[in-house]
Order: C-alpha cells, then sequence, then structure tokens
C-alpha cells in the first residue's frame, strides 16, 4: 500500500513538473492526461518484458495530437536483447506493439516521421517504483 502511494505521490509530482513545459499548444490539464497514459503504457511494458528489472525505453515521446511512442529494450531469453517498439494510440486504451493488431496502422498515423515532446527520463524515473 505504501509503494503504491509513493508511486501516485512520484508520478503526480513528475506530472506537475513535467506537464508545465510541454509546448504552448497543449493545454496543462491535457499534458497530464497524455503524461499520466505515457505511464500506464510504459508500466505494461515492464509487465510484458521477461525480466521486467532490464526495461530500458530508448526513446518516448507524447505528439501534439497525444499520441504516446515507445522504442524500448529488454534482455530476451536467449541471453540477448530485444528492441521493440510500442504505440498508445490518442484514440484507444491498449498499448500496440507489432504482434498486436493495428500496430503498423496505428505507428504510421500516430508516430512514424512524428514530432512530439521527449519523455525518456519522465518514463524511467516513473517506472521505477
Amino acid at each position: 500500500m505504501q509503494k503504491k502511494l509513493i508511486t501516485q505521490i512520484s508520478a503526480s509530482l513528475c506530472v506537475l513538473a513535467y506537464g508545465l513545459t510541454l509546448g504552448s499548444s497543449i493545454t496543462l490539464a491535457a499534458s497530464e492526461e497524455y503524461n499520466t497514459r505515457a505511464i500506464a503504457g510504459a508500466k505494461i511494458m515492464k509487465q510484458l518484458v521477461p525480466v521486467p528489472e532490464g526495461l530500458k525505453i530508448n526513446k518516448a515521446m507524447i505528439t501534439a495530437k497525444g499520441d504516446v511512442c515507445y522504442e524500448f529494450r529488454f534482455p530476451n531469453a536467449s541471453g540477448g536483447i530485444s528492441i521493440q517498439k510500442a504505440v498508445l494510440p490518442v484514440k484507444g486504451d491498449s498499448l500496440l506493439i507489432p504482434l498486436s493488431d493495428g500496430f503498423k496502422k496505428a505507428w504510421n498515423k500516430g508516430c512514424s516521421g512524428k514530432r512530439g515532446e521527449d519523455v525518456v527520463d519522465y518514463l524511467e524515473l516513473a517506472i521505477k517504483y
């Protein structure tokens, strides 16, 4: 219970501190929602990988429309390192990875060639707890 509360407080502080730096086209309320979704997606990734402690987010951005795009790596079962991409589309509540139905379409629409706010450091801190 205490760890969960600390996580929620830490995430809230990160959202408040980081949300103020997002681009001017995104309102503070929207940036808080986008940041919360970005954390949720990163936590799902952490649950999916074989060794959660080995998860490293290489790239993560939130686009102006609210899509969250990730590139991450993790130790795989054969002792190597796997590198994957994932997207959390603004219109949807599922984290999509390359094996997911609709991943390619969602990635191309929301992430490919897009620019956004870099949130790697923010997410690394948030998934630590």
